[in-house]
């Protein structure tokens, strides 16, 4: 009988970040189960657009929740994408995925923060509330995606090995 050493990579934080992600999502639609289903049919049909009020949209729970989600399934796939690169082992580096999140959210406030002043400073703060509001909706339906996709990319990995 010969023994082969198994050479396992601990990935138990990509598996936490993912089941805090889902957790979420399912606290989402749990709470907002109507505004939830037309948020998923987001590309087919205009309802969950037309029906949100477009001005205070941005702070209801329902999208901070979702832009939380959105910050750590995007980071997670591009550290992804950066280990497939790098020809590095996915999960090794945690550190790199917490200078990618961290990058990520500041990157993505700032351009928030900017849109925002800018727009005030041009008195077009009525065109630019509902062009954010409408970006930061699509960002998040693209987020759930991308989640879908670190889950597959981080869990086939992990069986070839």
């Amino acid at each position: 009988m010969n023994q082969a050493i198994r050479n396992t990579i601990n990935q138990d934080w990509i598996t936490f970040i993912i089941l805090g992600c889902l957790i979420l999502v399912s606290f989402v639609k749990y709470r907002y189960p109507r505004k939830f289903e037309d948020f998923l049919l987001i590309i087919s049909s205009d309802k969950f657009l037309s029906t949100s009020i477009h001005y205070n949209s941005l702070t209801h729970p329902f999208n901070s929740i979702l832009a939380i989600v959105q910050w750590f399934s995007i980071s997670l796939f591009i550290y992804i994408g950066y280990c497939f690169y790098t020809h590095r082992v996915l999960g090794q580096e945690y550190i790199i995925y917490l200078y990618i999140a961290l990058g990520y959210v500041i990157f993505e406030q700032l351009k928030l923060f900017l849109e925002r002043f800018i727009g005030y400073l041009m008195q077009l703060s009525q065109l630019i509330k509902p062009y954010t509001y409408r970006k930061v909706v699509f960002k998040n339906f693209l987020s759930l995606l991308a989640l879908v996709f670190c889950v597959i990319l981080t869990y086939k990995n992990a069986s070839l090995k």
